[in-house]
């Protein structure tokens, strides 16, 4: 299904209509508009959508990560997050750990992080919350500011708990 928004349009209602469907399976977001209030108001309803499995997003599209966190949290089939180009901050970063770390269901196999600014430590905390998802078989994360403290973190992860990982990508 492919939704195609203009301006004008009620992302709220958008949103809520996502987050009410039972059978969604992916959503892919390519283009949102500049305003904070719209973009906001569809995120807020995505947040109660409980049936996708995968989200995605495209290069330089600002979902407002932070309010996703709810979404990454309570979304027991989530099991693939696409986050292109995000530029996931450090302050988004340990918002995204700490609703990683409190995902009650393990379903989440793949994360994608790829080109996102992401720093040495926001990345760590990542990692740390990644202790409560044993189960992913895919890490992406090229093209960060990955280094030392989180490479350590990564290294003990996958000694001690990650056995399913089949798939990583770090940055040069």
């Amino acid at each position: 299904m492919v939704f195609m928004i203009s301006e004008g349009d009620d992302l709220g209602w958008l949103g809520y209509f996502i987050g009410r469907n039972q059978s969604l399976d992916a959503l892919a977001i390519h283009f949102l508009p500049q305003e904070r209030e719209r973009v906001d108001a569809f995120i807020e309803g995505v947040n109660y959508n409980r049936s996708l499995r995968q989200l995605s997003t495209q290069p330089h599209i600002d979902v407002g990560l932070h309010n996703l966190c709810s979404f990454f949290r309570e979304n027991n089939n989530l099991r693939s997050i696409h986050l292109h180009h995000s530029e996931i901050g450090h302050e988004c970063a340990h918002e995204l750990a700490l609703a990683l770390s409190q995902r009650q269901a393990q379903s989440l196999m793949q994360l994608d992080f790829i080109n996102n600014n992401l720093d040495d430590e926001g990345f760590a905390e990542i990692v740390q919350a990644l202790w409560t998802q044993p189960q992913i078989e895919q890490l992406l994360c090229s093209s960060n500011n990955i280094g030392r403290i989180s490479c350590e973190a990564l290294g003990a992860l996958m000694r001690e708990r990650m056995s399913n990982l089949t798939r990583l990508h770090l940055p040069n």
